[in-house]
């Protein structure tokens, strides 16, 4: 899988691999604190899969029974379309631990 751009778009920082796959760093809105990855179920959701955990300006290994808090940004990949998805249902407040 090759890289073929990098930009920082629509306030999140973006990096297109090919075949239409690409990365993302969202950040975590505060109605999420205190959720965690497992709660959030984004693989099976929103078909997006969580890279990491920035936390502090530092990529971490996700464990996904930490509780998010502020300052958090979910490094995540999957389809451009799903990506979208989920990071419009992060905008506007719809994504919900289950």
């Amino acid at each position: 899988m090759g890289v073929s751009g990098f930009a920082g778009a629509r306030g999140h920082e973006s990096l297109r691999l090919t075949g239409g796959v690409r990365v993302r760093a969202l950040a975590v809105p505060p109605a999420l604190f205190g959720s965690t990855v497992r709660k959030l179920d984004v693989r099976s959701r929103w078909h997006v899969s969580v890279l990491a955990l920035r936390s502090g300006g530092v990529d971490a290994e996700v464990d996904p029974d930490r509780a998010l808090g502020p300052g958090d940004t979910l490094v995540v990949m999957g389809d451009e379309r799903d990506l979208d998805r989920f990071a419009d249902s992060l905008r506007r407040g719809t994504v919900r631990a289950v």
